[in-house]
């Protein structure tokens, strides 16, 4: 069975079908309701959309992001994307680990690891941290966690 996935088209023409977050952390905890539909009709107004849940929280030297397991669906709605956090932090060195549900993510060392990589994170400069999931369902919890030094 073909798989159709609704993507976002960019001011520059460019298709994307991940989900991009900037999180900016903070001790005080926050939380958004991502709304996707279609994109093309209103059958959003019957229902036919997906919401997800996505919040932040820095306690100490401790950040944790948590993209909810979506709820609802719409036509083409895909079932997997890959999920990119940038964290915009402080300057506050080099992460000592970075998790995903549990699980170590690995260090890239470089733009071309990065651009190659499925799953891992990267510091491009200081105060700036990028992390990739890798394709994952989109019912499922997503809960990242970065120690810092």
């Amino acid at each position: 069975e073909d798989q159709v996935n609704i993507a976002a088209v960019f001011h520059d023409g460019s298709i994307r079908d991940e989900l991009y977050l900037r999180i900016v952390p903070s001790a005080t905890p926050s939380s958004f309701t991502l709304y996707e539909d279609d994109g093309v009709s209103i059958a959003y107004q019957s229902g036919e959309v997906r919401t997800t849940l996505i919040s932040q929280m820095m306690e100490g030297k401790r950040v944790s992001v948590s993209i909810a397991a979506a709820e609802g669906t719409f036509t083409a709605a895909g079932k997997v994307r890959q999920n990119i956090l940038e964290l915009v932090l402080e300057d506050a060195g080099k992460p000592t680990a970075v998790s995903l549900n549990g699980t170590p993510l690995i260090a890239v060392m470089d733009d071309a690891d990065w651009d190659a990589t499925d799953a891992g994170w990267f510091q491009p400069i200081p105060g700036l941290l990028w992390i990739k999931t890798g394709s994952l369902n989109v019912d499922l919890v997503k809960t990242i966690e970065v120690m810092l030094p």
